[in-house]
């Protein structure tokens, strides 16, 4: 039963991976100003830390402290977006982006790492299977999100609501 939980969080996640690819562009073309190379450099910034998440969910995060590492990762992901929405700044991105990446990117790990060791083996096709098949509407949802967020409140308030999302 729990493992709707774990799919609520992933679920999550990528709607603010859809989100955020687009708020990204907005922050690096307008609030920051850093012209056409700007959307790349803050991308990658955040794949920085996706790698370095490799790092930690393999060796820091022991079984019995996957859940407690996962809704750690999402609530630091909250806070991390909250602050940047409502600091942002260059020296800001350079610092939140980093750790947001590794815990955007730890919390897909830990929520497979999950669903594989409490999901009887005959049943982790179709796990996954709406796993992909929920993450990807999220992600589609999160664009829409942005989007909206953008269109009526502006960067600062995207970025904000974003975390909010996270929350709920």
């Amino acid at each position: 039963k729990w493992a709707i939980g774990v799919l609520g969080v992933s679920s999550a996640r990528n709607l603010v991976i859809g989100a955020f690819d687009v708020v990204l562009v907005i922050v690096a073309l307008q609030a920051l100003e850093l012209g056409n190379r700007g959307p790349g450099l803050l991308s990658a910034l955040v794949g920085a830390g996706a790698a370095a998440s490799m790092l930690l969910v393999t060796f820091a995060v022991r079984r019995a402290q996957l859940r407690r590492a996962l809704m750690g990762g999402l609530t630091a992901s909250a806070a991390l977006l909250v602050a940047f929405g409502a600091f942002i700044s260059v020296p800001m991105a350079f610092v939140v982006l980093p750790v947001l990446g590794v815990c955007l990117s730890s919390m897909e790990n830990l929520s497979r790492m999950l669903l594989q060791r409490s999901t009887d083996p005959r049943n982790l096709g179709p796990l996954f299977a709406c796993l992909g098949l929920v993450g990807g509407l999220a992600q589609v949802a999160g664009v829409g999100l942005a989007q909206g967020l953008l269109a009526v409140s502006g960067v600062r308030v995207a970025l904000i609501g974003l975390g909010v999302a996270l929350v709920i």
